[in-house]
């Protein structure tokens, strides 16, 4: 009989054999090694009047059946006969003890398995298993009994028995009877106006049963692409990419961000959320603790997610090294500790961090995107998002939000819709196809994407944005039960990709986010005024007798600063304030934290002037 790992920490179940299902979310570095087979002999001729039991060399075991095996733990070589007359309940003086052979003893926390109600055992639990099989971000049953620590009366556990558990995803198994039930999310649809207009059907019946939260269209299908994003798949030249996406949603509080993905996971049943302001960043991936004279590494709520989908509500309490240290994570899946002991582990899971911006309000931004950039300092850092969706208070109406909304009927069963998510989680990277067309309008799509959008805000990039437009269509595929081979290969169609594109036009063209628009005054209308600034500056060093050591200056450093101008161009902080003022009013330059940097056109003209200025050196010697 399997117990319900919440139950037995009850003193009902105080040394009684138990059986569970649980996470090893971490383990000892390396084991216990204490006495299993002993030889004990009685040395004293007179102990008990010459009566004594241990007169005679006897074997005695130490099983893990007997609770007073703990005993064992923790204690000094010199202290182990002591230990053993308590074991074996005798007060001989004169014991003699032979170590036969000895037994390993893991200390390791067991969790509860992801995507499982974790309210009544939220807490990792220190227990111990005898043996040395045992890996820990694995899912195990676990055979053996409820006690206490010898030394402290804690509740434990000690098991002697493991066998290794499949995960939903891995014990998920596609058969005609589920197609056939799975087709029903498998409709034609002709244009992307026709899936839109489904899924804004479908994201009313979450917002009415499921998440109550109203007119947040865009919100839900956001938290819903994620969902139904899948591991891994094979993109050009046959390589294997992930595709599990990485996204944010980065807005003022109480527009709804926590209780939509909270509903979500709770209509799946699957993944979990975790806050940031209550977890630390080893509690997210893991860490290292020393416990007596043992180093144990546990794993966070990241890599015991493996394969699945964590939502990280109030990313904006993470430190800013934080998202540096998480890199790995995002970008291969792996986690790892490296302190004194190092470990790695798999952590291929779905990221969605829902954020307050550091502002504290959307309305302090003309473009709301900025406020990623004030959360996350590091560009590389954000350029690992696959998108990143900004909400505010102000788009939508207080009339709107305080309405009577009654409950209707789903569209679709809870079952039914957890049995899609495990149907594309379980994908392999050979069961998930492009078509031609598909694959064109990916490549012409990202082509379009990578030469509008400004690299300034790294979200969209020439040389990977078509690695996030197919996972994007993945997972509206994987929404809309694209399928062949009777649900056995996951098909991505031209459709799907137009979906991808229109999704991320959405996100970024909505008013509060402002991406298209900071893009778009970037490319469009710099333009124009280039030509225009560069006469002007160009007019304005006329002016200088050094000219000519004002742009060596402006080309061969990378921050400018009033102060190195007096120094460079001998002139008073009078005439360098006025050079920045200038530098300024002509866009050559812009603030970067307390320096001035070029920009990028300025700095191509820097170099263009610098070829056209000096002599081509003589190389015919």
């Amino acid at each position: 009989m399997l117990n319900n790992l919440g139950d037995i920490a009850k003193s009902k179940f105080h040394n009684t054999p138990i059986r569970i299902r649980a996470i090893v979310s971490g383990r000892s570095a390396t084991p216990y090694k204490i006495p299993k087979h002993v030889e004990v002999q009685c040395l004293d001729s007179e102990c008990r009047g010459g009566k004594c039991k241990y007169q005679q060399a006897t074997k005695i075991e130490v099983t893990a059946r007997d609770e007073k095996f703990l005993m064992f733990l923790d204690v000094t070589t010199q202290r182990i006969p002591a230990v053993m007359r308590t074991y074996i309940g005798t007060s001989c003086k004169m014991l003699k003890i032979n170590v036969i052979e000895t037994q390993n003893v893991l200390r390791i926390f067991i969790s509860q398995p992801p995507g499982e109600d974790r309210t009544k055992w939220s807490a990792a639990q220190t227990s111990y298993f005898v043996g040395h099989e045992l890996d820990s971000n694995h899912t195990y049953y676990l055979d053996g009994y409820s006690t206490v620590e010898p030394k402290s009366q804690i509740t434990t556990y000690v098991f002697s028995n493991a066998e290794k558990a499949k995960s939903d995803i891995e014990s998920f198994v596609m058969s005609p009877k589920l197609h056939k039930r799975l087709s029903v999310f498998s409709k034609k649809f002709d244009t992307v106006e026709d899936v839109w207009m489904y899924l804004g059907e479908l994201y009313q019946s979450y917002a009415l049963n499921v998440t109550k939260i109203y007119g947040r269209f865009l919100l839900h299908m956001v938290v819903d692409v994620v969902f139904h994003s899948a591991l891994e798949f094979k993109f050009v030249h046959g390589n294997k990419a992930p595709a599990r996406i990485d996204a944010i949603v980065l807005g003022d509080t109480r527009c709804g961000k926590g209780h939509v993905a909270e509903g979500l996971h709770r209509f799946y049943g699957v993944g979990e959320v975790v806050g940031a302001e209550n977890c630390t960043f080893a509690g997210l991936v893991g860490g290292a603790q020393q416990i007596g004279a043992h180093w144990v590494i546990s794993w966070g709520r990241i890599p015991l997610n493996d394969r699945g989908l964590v939502t990280i509500d109030e990313a904006s309490e993470l430190k800013e090294n934080d998202w540096t240290r998480m890199s790995r994570i995002r970008s291969e899946g792996i986690a790892e500790v490296t302190k004194i002991v190092q470990q790695i582990t798999n952590a291929r899971t779905r990221l969605l961090f829902l954020a307050n911006p550091p502002s504290r309000s959307m309305a302090n931004y003309t473009f709301g995107i900025h406020a990623l950039q004030d959360l996350i300092r590091a560009p590389e850092d954000i350029a690992r998002f696959d998108f990143a969706c900004i909400v505010s208070h102000e788009e939508v109406p207080i009339e709107d939000i305080n309405k009577y909304h009654s409950e209707t009927k789903s569209i679709y069963s809870q079952k039914d819709e957890r049995e899609l998510i495990m149907w594309i989680w379980s994908r392999t990277p050979d069961q998930i196809e492009f078509s031609k067309e598909a694959m064109d309008a990916i490549m012409s799509s990202s082509n379009r994407l990578g030469k509008f959008y400004d690299i300034g805000i790294p979200l969209i990039q020439g040389e990977n944005i078509r690695f996030k437009l197919a996972k994007i269509a993945i997972s509206f595929a994987g929404r809309l039960y694209s399928n062949e081979n009777n649900g056995q290969i996951l098909k991505v169609k031209k459709l799907h990709v137009e979906c991808a594109a229109t999704f991320l036009r959405c996100v970024y063209k909505a008013d509060v986010n402002g991406y298209y628009d900071h893009s778009w005054q970037k490319k469009e209308l710099n333009p124009k005024l280039q030509d225009k600034n560069i006469n002007g500056i160009t007019s304005y060093f006329r002016s200088f007798k050094s000219q000519n050591e004002a742009y060596e200056y402006l080309l061969s450093n990378s921050f400018i600063n009033a102060k190195d101008i007096t120094e460079h161009l001998d002139v008073s902080i009078t005439v360098a304030t006025e050079v920045i003022y200038h530098l300024i009013k002509y866009k050559c330059i812009v603030k970067k934290g307390t320096l001035y940097v070029k920009t990028a056109h300025f700095t191509r003209w820097l170099r263009g002037w610098v070829r056209k200025t000096r002599k081509k050196p003589n190389t015919d010697n």
